[in-house]
């Protein structure tokens, strides 16, 4: 039974890690800024000029590597809670 709360606990911190990390992805994705200076930098990233000094920064990469993250924590997450109910049914 402990082995069955320790998967169900997993499962619980991995939903909640993937949720944070979809929610980062989707805040900080683009953001205003005035200066390109440290603002693009990365691969993936787009940067459209707005007006006199006003950039819109589009962070592409950084959100789908987030995405990836995600991802692979909520399978993490099906996984723990698929085998603590193999385990809750063969008890």
């Amino acid at each position: 039974m402990d082995s069955v709360l320790a998967l169900q606990a997993l499962a619980i911190v991995c939903g909640l890690i993937s949720a944070f990390l979809w929610w980062e992805a989707a805040r900080s994705s683009s953001s205003n800024t005035a200066s390109l200076d440290s603002s693009v930098g990365g691969d993936g990233d787009m940067a459209m000029q707005l007006g006199d000094g006003k950039f819109l920064v589009y962070r592409f990469a950084r959100a789908a590597r987030l995405n990836a993250w995600a991802a692979g924590l909520t399978g993490a997450a099906v996984l723990f809670q698929s085998v603590a109910l193999a385990f809750q049914i063969a008890i």
